[in-house]
């Protein structure tokens, strides 16, 4: 289920999200029993892209973003909502959008790059933990 789709990292859960609608909804599925776990979306939620931890948590990335930086839906292995990220105040410099969401091996940061840096999230508060910014812009191809 999903059109992206992430493995734990034992493999016994195949994560997924739909790509580009305002459902929100992320999927998990047995693949020993094919069950489908599949709790109530999260409306006006675009999600482009899923990172899993090695612990089993999930970040959903929003493409559907307006203005400065990414939306970040933490949610633990039962798919249950942790938290959403929190910006701090900052301008908007127009530099929206996310690529390739990643968990550091611990699970406690998640990575997000976006075209003119690189977030790291602290994945229990959902609190920008730092921004590095590039020299020029970045192309995630």
């Amino acid at each position: 289920m999903g059109q992206v789709i992430r493995t734990s990292a034992d493999g016994s859960i195949i994560y997924g999200v739909d790509l580009e609608l305002s459902s929100g909804q992320v999927y998990a599925t047995d693949p020993a029993t094919y069950a489908v776990t599949m709790p109530p979306g999260f409306s006006h939620q675009y999600w482009a892209d899923l990172a899993v931890s090695p612990a089993g948590t999930l970040a959903t990335v929003d493409s559907a973003v307006q203005g400065n930086g990414n939306d970040i839906g933490f949610f633990d292995s039962g798919l249950r909502m942790a938290n959403f990220n929190e910006y701090p105040i900052v301008p908007d410099d127009g530099f929206g959008g996310v690529a390739w969401p990643l968990f550091s091996p611990g699970g406690a940061v998640l990575a997000a790059g976006l075209s003119d840096s690189i977030e790291f999230w602290d994945t229990k508060t959902g609190r920008l933990r730092a921004r590095l910014l590039a020299p020029e812009t970045l192309q995630w191809t």
